[in-house]
């Protein structure tokens, strides 16, 4: 009699009863994270590197693996940024690069900016960027380049519609001209910016979940907002892997300081993710929250003040 290992188990049980990929709500992360973890100790097998945490700051990465270390087998769960993700599965579908630094970009973007005051006749003719200004338009040439935006002409149909000052509109795109004149002159070839890595992951002809085939499920951390290129990125992941994405909601929705995950939760709704609210929300909570919210939005109906509230005056200086 053959004998199936756990691997081979839950890899036929997830193909044929595939799992919805799940978003966890509540006010503790750490309550989040301990249930994402439970979960996926359930789905994944026992090889290494079944389990990816995707965490937002590269700086917790040591701290979630501790964690997670403290109740199961280490090897299990390997924590990583997306950045990091997605270079290594570009260097398998292209070839060894190198990100374009944001010193670098900064660099460019100054010559860039040079360049194409030199070539005005204004009053600001030859004088070199300002330190504000390079950081400005280095920060927006990378939007740019997120957005798929990688040409002066492609930027120029962009700001056919825009309500944007013409002559700021012309400037922009004769400095973004230069820019990326500048940038296939003098940077190496093997060198790629944001957006071109996550758009080759993204459009790869291969399966992502082929290109880390120890995977089996995802945990995502640390998201209240997507820009675009990571939108599509996710969209491609949750259809070929299960995914935990956790999500703190204090205020139980989208009012409040809640109000900053409101990407987060349109974009986990339209793909589908399943909520589950991990602690909800107690009705003292929610009475101390219609209390704090009318400190700074008049409410004409009275509030019940609830036993659990304390109030506190602050304690006079000493002469």
């Amino acid at each position: 009699m053959k004998y199936l290992v756990k691997s081979e188990v839950v890899r036929i049980y997830c193909y044929a009863y595939p799992m919805d990929s799940i978003l966890l709500t509540g006010p503790r992360h750490t309550r989040l994270e301990q249930t994402a973890f439970e979960r996926a100790d359930e789905i994944a097998d026992d090889s290494p590197g079944s389990i990816l945490y995707l965490a937002r700051n590269d700086a917790r990465r040591s701290e979630v693996e501790d964690r997670w270390a403290e109740s199961y087998r280490p090897l299990r769960l390997r924590a990583e940024t997306l950045d990091a993700v997605v270079q290594d599965w570009y260097e398998t579908i292209d070839s060894p690069m190198r990100p374009l630094s944001g010193q670098l970009n900064r660099r460019i973007t100054e010559y860039a900016l040079d360049a194409t005051t030199a070539a005005t006749s204004g009053a600001l003719a030859g004088e070199p960027a300002s330190a504000a200004l390079a950081d400005a338009f280095s920060s927006r040439f990378s939007l740019f380049d997120e957005a798929g935006i990688r040409t002066a002409e492609s930027l120029a149909t962009a700001f056919d519609d825009s309500p944007l000052d013409r002559r700021i509109a012309a400037a922009a795109i004769d400095a973004y001209r230069h820019y990326q004149d500048l940038r296939a002159d003098y940077v190496d070839e093997w060198v790629c910016t944001r957006g071109e890595m996550f758009h080759a992951v993204a459009t790869a002809k291969q399966s992502l979940s082929a290109l880390s085939p120890e995977l089996d499920v995802i945990i995502l951390s640390g998201y209240h907002e997507f820009r675009p290129i990571e939108r599509r990125l996710i969209e491609r992941l949750a259809d070929e892997v299960p995914m935990i994405a956790l999500l703190p909601l204090h205020q139980g929705g989208r009012t409040g300081v809640d109000a900053v995950a409101d990407d987060a939760l349109d974009i986990y709704e339209s793909l589908g993710f399943e909520t589950v609210e991990c602690e909800p929300t107690v009705d003292s909570r929610k009475a101390q929250t219609s209390i704090t919210e009318a400190l700074y939005r008049p409410d004409p109906d009275p509030i019940p003040v609830p036993e659990t509230l304390r109030w506190r005056e602050r304690a006079h200086a000493r002469a």
